[in-house]
């Protein structure tokens, strides 16, 4: 017998093959064993049922109290729950033409102005009415209608209603902001620097041509072309100060400090400064680039479109 050898009478069951085949047996005899306890006579699985989940998710925070209506367009800072998935269209309605002012939501409707036409949409997407009154501006709605600013100057009150038009208050040139609230009464401002109400004007308070305006109701705050920018009320010029670059936008309006866009002057850059709200103080001047493009938003920081097409974020307190 060789050396490495294993005697017949060291393996239990007679044969090597033999073992191998008794303990697969065993093996699978066990599983179909298993099995057959997780299931019913019927054939069916049965699933361990488990306990509720007795967790409650946390609500969505509340948006937060926002400023004045009647002026925080102006100022962009918008605090609402963030959304939990892409945005998808609800209804799309085709107006005269391009959309190139801010539309307004007022209660149940929007108010759009494209090609020279204003209209009154529903939530529901249904054409409430519409009007072409050569509409060139942001739309204002007020307790008396609503009043849109217009390219020949002339200021139009409508009936909310009807569209009919209950009023108009003429000017003398292009109005260059929508309506906005000061000292309890509804002003804006013409191209040449004129403040004009439904029934006074005053002026100019600033040489045009003026880009346009903002309004904390108490004050209106605006810059021109050659970078000059004040703080008007109804008595007249507040303040006035001078800015880097001209002024091609409407401001921002923070608690105490006011935003303000400049753009390219003599190849120097654009950019932002911060002046104080009170008495035009500089706090703070921010270069880049080409300079802004548009109006930003203000939040937790302050959001600035520029030419270039970058969205530059600052700190509001430091630029």
């Amino acid at each position: 017998m060789a050396k490495d050898a294993i005697p017949a009478t060291a393996c239990p069951v007679q044969g090597y093959g033999s073992t191998v085949k008794f303990v697969r047996a065993i093996i699978i005899l066990s599983v179909c064993t298993a099995c057959a306890s997780k299931h019913e006579a019927s054939g069916k699985r049965i699933v361990p049922v488990l306990a509720p989940d007795t967790t409650v998710a946390p609500p969505l925070p509340a948006p937060q109290e926002r400023v004045d209506a009647l002026w925080s367009m102006r100022r962009g800072d918008w605090n609402v729950p963030r959304m939990s998935r892409a945005p998808a269209p609800v209804w799309t309605i085709e107006l005269d033409g391009p959309i190139v002012h801010p539309v307004v939501l007022s209660g149940e409707y929007v108010y759009a102005v494209a090609a020279g036409t204003v209209s009154k949409v529903g939530l529901d997407g249904d054409l409430i009415w519409d009007a072409d009154i050569q509409a060139d501006g942001r739309p204002t709605v007020t307790d008396l209608g609503l009043l849109v600013p217009t390219r020949t100057g002339t200021m139009q009150l409508l009936d909310v209603e009807t569209g009919d038009i209950k009023a108009s208050h003429g000017g003398f040139e292009s109005i260059r902001s929508p309506a906005l609230p000061l000292g309890g009464r509804w002003a804006w401002i013409e191209r040449d620097g004129i403040l004009l109400t439904s029934d006074t004007q005053m002026g100019p308070l600033l040489p045009g041509p003026v880009s346009d305006a903002a309004s904390d109701g108490r004050r209106m705050f605006l810059g021109n072309m050659h970078g000059g920018f004040a703080s008007v009320t109804e008595s007249g010029v507040h303040w006035n100060v001078s800015v880097p670059g001209p002024v091609t936008s409407h401001p921002i309006i923070g608690d105490d400090v006011i935003f303000v866009s400049f753009g390219v002057r003599n190849g120097e850059p654009g950019g932002v400064v911060a002046l104080n709200l009170d008495d035009g103080t500089l706090l703070w001047i921010a270069h880049f680039g080409a300079g802004p493009s548009t109006a930003g938003a203000l939040g937790d920081l302050l959001i600035i479109p520029s030419r270039s097409g970058d969205l530059v974020a600052l700190d509001p307190h430091h630029g």
